[in-house]
């Protein structure tokens, strides 16, 4: 049973033309429940583009209300954010099984592995100072998010 059957119909109604068809009513509504997908942006997209604003604004601005932020944002982004974004950039279908806790321990693991990839590029190119590694691994994790964002957007058609 594909979803297009379902579109512009009721549930009861798909649920009583599955009937009419010999599944049981139970088996009707996990048929229809099985074939829809919810597909919600993530929270952590927008806590990632806030932290972005924050850590990039704070090498230009140097403020009492921005340094009470930017340690724990960065951190948080640092050891999670990176990682849980590239993530879902590339696996998005493929995360659905997995659990919070692995998808936590993945996170850190990708994110470690990301940080340290721009770190051994940094010292080859530019040099690793506060600025270019703040401003290198914002850049790198925003276009990730903003991928992310892009096909979210395009897989639910807005």
């Amino acid at each position: 049973m594909t979803v297009e059957i379902f579109v512009g119909k009721r549930i009861i109604d798909a649920v009583e033309e599955l009937k009419k068809e010999g599944y049981s009513e139970i088996d009707a509504i996990k048929m229809i429940h099985d074939s829809y997908e919810v597909d919600s942006m993530d929270g952590i997209s927008i806590v990632t583009h806030f932290a972005s604003i924050v850590l990039i604004a704070s090498l230009f601005i140097n403020s009492p209300v921005l340094d009470a932020f930017k340690i724990p944002l960065g951190t948080l982004y640092s050891i999670f954010l990176v990682g849980y974004v590239v993530l879902h950039t590339f696996y998005r279908n493929g995360l659905k099984d997995i659990s919070n806790f692995s998808m936590i321990g993945l996170s850190l693991g990708v994110s470690f592995a990301t940080i340290v990839l721009i770190g051994f590029l940094l010292n080859f190119t530019l040099g690793i100072t506060p600025f270019t590694v703040i401003l290198s691994v914002v850049s790198i994790t925003e276009i990730f998010n903003i991928i992310n964002n892009i096909m979210w957007w395009k897989r639910n058609e807005l």
